[in-house]
């Protein structure tokens, strides 16, 4: 980093406007203001992902119990409107605790990921599902099949149509905003596209089938979640190091590509696993071990991105400093 100036008409990596002089760190320019920032950490997406988090465990112990105490005609239908409810419900918690925690730490949030979380809503319903269902026929090909067909159709349809249109929303609404000012933003730009991308999929599964049960249904709707919170991680993490220092040109395509396998890998394998075998001829189901792959798999990501996001951001921190 060094201060230099410049008749190039440099422009800050965040505001975009023309600088004088420039502040430079990894081929990214910042004005006095936001050169302070980019390093900083998004207090409040931690803390309230960490407590949605928490609601879905609970949740999850809660329809359990449910599931055994529940007379049995409330454990084998979920009407449309409690499956809706159940659907929404974690994203709202996470979007509302986003806000609460940062009013009450007086960290100032823009609207910005409310909008995000809409238009990941919105696309999941007008442009995934009529894509990959209705011209695709994804389901159609997928049930009839080999397993390597099934695993290969996940992560080439399945995984990169999810993922490019996860990154499309932060690409083209978020990437040359104002707001989008910390190397953590993008994290919390991907987990607010995640959580409306999925939870209008949850919501347009229990609305076809009309009801769920108790408990298969309802974990059924954590697993989905949980996969699109994974893939929102890993994505969000790639683009706000890029967003941010001039990283090579295959680091953004290579986050793409992981993001992308580990969602159908997970989609794949969380329905593989529910198959039990009962017999030679008969198999079962149980929701039990897809979701503690989604769950185990969301719990081992948010713990890396994190840390690594964190040690980045105090490295850059301590490079800085020395060089002041």
């Amino acid at each position: 980093m060094a201060y230099m100036s410049t008749h190039t008409y440099a422009r800050c990596t965040v505001c975009g406007q023309t600088l004088s002089r420039t502040l430079e760190f990894k081929n990214r320019y910042y004005c006095d203001v936001h050169y302070g920032l980019f390093y900083q950490n998004t207090r409040p997406l931690w803390r309230a992902s960490i407590l949605t988090f928490g609601f879905l465990v609970a949740a999850l112990l809660g329809f359990a119990i449910g599931n055994q105490l529940a007379p049995e005609r409330f454990r084998d239908t979920v009407q449309s409107g409690t499956g809706i409810f159940i659907a929404i419900l974690p994203a709202l918690i996470w979007i509302i605790s986003l806000y609460r925690i940062g009013a009450q730490t007086q960290f100032q949030l823009s609207p910005l990921p409310i909008t995000i979380f809409v238009l990941g809503a919105l696309l999941s319903a007008a442009v995934t599902r009529p894509f990959l269902y209705n011209i695709v026929n994804l389901d159609i090909w997928i049930g009839s099949t080999t397993a390597s067909n099934r695993l290969m159709g996940n992560i080439l349809l399945n995984g990169f149509t999810h993922t490019f249109t996860l990154y499309a929303i932060i690409r083209y609404i978020a990437w040359d905003s104002p707001a989008f000012m910390r190397r953590t933003d993008g994290v919390m730009f991907a987990l607010a596209a995640s959580w409306g991308y999925a939870s209008l999929i949850n919501i347009l599964y229990v609305i076809d089938l009309g009801e769920i049960t108790l408990l298969n249904g309802s974990l059924r709707l954590i697993t989905q979640l949980c996969i699109f919170l994974t893939t929102g991680l890993i994505l969000g993490y790639f683009i706000g190091r890029n967003r941010f220092e001039d990283a090579p040109v295959y680091h953004l395509s290579v986050g793409l590509i992981m993001a992308a396998t580990v969602n159908g890998f997970m989609l794949y394998a969380s329905s593989a696993l529910n198959s039990t075998s009962l017999s030679l001829t008969q198999s079962g189901f149980s929701p039990w071990p897809g979701l503690a792959l989604s769950m185990g798999g969301l719990a081992l990501t948010f713990s890396t991105v994190r840390g690594l996001m964190q040690r980045q951001n105090a490295l850059t921190q301590a490079k800085l400093e020395q060089i002041a």
